[in-house]
């Protein structure tokens, strides 16, 4: 019982370095995306201003957004539906 604690406390001590490396890696730019996505940002200037949801009504009420999101969504489930069906396929065929 002993052993088995030192081993699981040693698991989670060897974890350590790689977490801090994924929380860099993406936890940091995703909050601090998130946390920009609230200012107006004028680039090459350093000045950023607050304002809200207006991004994200923008965004909303824009046409090309959603088109754009249509057309992602269909790309998305072709690829699953190719990438999906052939190889089942195959197996099936070498069975």
């Amino acid at each position: 019982m002993r052993l088995y604690v030192r081993e699981k406390r040693t698991s989670y001590i060897l974890m350590i370095p790689i977490l801090h490396l994924i929380i860099v890696i993406f936890a940091y730019p995703f909050i601090r995306t998130f946390i920009l996505s609230f200012f107006k940002i004028s680039f090459g200037a350093s000045e950023t201003r607050y304002i809200g949801l207006a991004n994200f009504k923008n965004i909303i009420r824009n046409q090309t957004y959603w088109q754009t999101l249509t057309n992602s969504l269909y790309w998305t489930f072709g690829n699953i539906l190719v990438q999906l069906s052939i190889p089942l396929f195959i197996a099936i065929l070498l069975t």
